[in-house]
């Protein structure tokens, strides 16, 4: 397991990294010291895959977990959606030293995240991304919200994780290994991803991880790279990584 330590103060927080960490959630929660009742909030797509794991995990490590699941989409990050939860916290009598699983995407996150900062004026927060973008972009820096008609993310908060859980079946391999075309259970990696998505996805992650500078880039990524040479003649790096 590949841990990466966030330095924030009194919330810091830690990233795993680590094939089959699904399974080791509930000990890894067990190390935070949190309440005994948590809840999962997850999404129609994700929960049918990863809910019963999750759930088992925090139960057989002495919780009391309640499971949640919201409409997957865009159309899930509502005001509706966040009451819908409230109400389901409190029928399942969670408490202030309670905790929140985001169980996800970005969407997820994003819900789950807003939920916790706010239900009994704050409770703690932990986030198990299950997408690339949810794992590179939108669980990291604590960006909670949802959004309004006014607009996308128009109501938010900022609530750093307690912990975040990145499960991958490629975290522990060398550099240079050779990455198969496809996961388990039909999730795809980069060198599977169709070129739109493909493109979308290392706009995102190129910037945050890994700079302008290919020779900065890991092995696996620069050999993704010369796998896609019209999207990385498309990449406007300069552009991306103009936060630097």
């Amino acid at each position: 397991m590949r841990t990466v330590s966030v330095q924030l103060g009194n919330r810091s927080y830690a990233i795993k990294i680590a094939p089959g960490l699904l399974d080791q959630l509930g000990r890894e929660c067990a190390r935070l010291k949190l309440g005994a009742r948590c809840a999962i909030i997850t999404d129609t797509n994700v929960g049918k895959r990863y809910a019963k794991a999750a759930f088992n995990s925090l139960a057989t490590a002495g919780f009391s977990p309640s499971l949640i699941v919201v409409p997957a989409g865009e159309t899930a990050k509502s005001l509706k959606t966040v009451q819908t939860c409230y109400d389901l916290l409190a029928e399942h009598r969670l408490e202030r030293k309670s905790f929140i699983v985001a169980l996800g995407g970005g969407v997820v996150g994003d819900l789950a995240g807003f939920v916790a900062a706010t239900y009994l004026r704050g409770v703690a927060f932990v986030q198990v991304p299950t997408t690339l973008l949810a794992q590179v972009d939108s669980s990291v820096g604590g960006k909670v919200g949802v959004n309004l008609k006014a607009g996308k993310k128009s109501c938010g908060s900022f609530l750093p994780a307690a912990a975040r859980a990145v499960r991958s079946r490629h975290a522990g391999h060398p550099a240079g290994a050779r990455i198969p075309r496809r996961t388990r259970r039909g999730h795809q990696n980069t060198a599977s991803f169709p070129t739109r998505n493909f493109s979308h996805a290392w706009n995102a992650i190129c910037p945050n991880c890994c700079g302008a500078n290919r020779k900065r880039w890991p092995t696996w990524l620069r050999a993704a790279a010369k796998s896609r040479p019209r999207w990385l003649a498309r990449m406007r790096w300069k552009a991306a990584c103009a936060r630097f």
